[in-house]
């Protein structure tokens, strides 16, 4: 393999390492980004349907929480909305048949432990979705009247779903503009690095050309001296050597 191939292959490489690098990195970003945009935008608009829980959660009333729930669900535009008490048990589902029903995997002990809205990617009907989480808690007034101290207690989890194939979609399109971009750039770079290669190697071309003529015995060879570099100062020792052969050649 001749060093212009070694140079361009390394060159190539790193180039392909960054970019990738960079596209990964871009990626995580963008998703994290939109799927946070996603979390604080459904929170904000279920926050006041949400108010309207705490009554039916402690009177574990299914028919005041269903409207409710079908509001959440409407406006978060997801497959599923649901209040969980503090053990797991469905207090009320936009799925009536999940009502009565204890949930103890892993994404609801999750929720059940959360203090604080949160959220969680999950799969639903074989779907990307949002789960997220929202601690309800006793009305504030209430709270307040009652002469406790501290946050106000706990009564259950509501848990909604936010379909996430569009965020991904979006996500993807990053990605692709993202993936053009490096390869626009890297082929720059690439044209560039071979220019570049090619400017560097054209001197070791010449002393090789000068090195087989004095092989075969011709030595009226004189290297161009086109730089102050390291280059340069070797052209210039071999001119001189070249000088010192023909000096000697004629002597004879």
């Amino acid at each position: 393999m001749t060093l212009r191939a070694k140079e361009l292959g390394f060159s190539l490489a790193v180039i392909a390492s960054a970019g990738g690098i960079i596209l990964i990195l871009s990626v995580r970003s963008a998703r994290r980004a939109i799927l946070r945009e996603v979390v604080e935008s459904q929170l904000a608009r279920v926050a006041e349907a949400a108010a309207r829980l705490p009554e039916g959660v402690r009177r574990r009333d299914e028919r005041r929480l269903l409207p409710v729930l079908q509001s959440i669900q409407a406006r978060a535009g997801g497959p599923y909305a649901a209040v969980l008490d503090r053990d797991g048990v469905v207090l009320g589902h936009t799925n009536v048949v999940e009502v009565g029903k204890r949930w103890a995997d892993a994404v609801t002990r999750s929720a059940l432990a959360r203090e604080e809205p949160g959220a969680v990617e999950s799969v639903y009907a074989g779907e990307p979705v949002l789960d997220v989480v929202v601690p309800v808690r006793e009305a504030e007034e209430e709270y307040m009247l009652a002469g406790s101290g501290g946050r106000a207690a706990r009564l259950g989890t509501l848990r909604f779903g936010v379909p996430l194939r569009k965020p991904f979609a979006t996500v993807r399109q990053i990605g692709f503009n993202i993936l053009w971009i490096i390869l626009a750039v890297a082929l720059f770079a690439t044209v560039a690095v071979v220019a570049f290669i090619h400017r560097i190697l054209a001197p070791v071309r010449l002393l090789a050309e000068g090195t087989e003529r004095i092989a075969r015995g011709d030595y009226a060879v004189d290297i161009p001296v086109r730089s102050r570099d390291e280059f340069g100062s070797l052209a210039r020792r071999f001119n001189r050597m070249s000088q010192v052969l023909r000096e000697e050649s004629a002597q004879r």
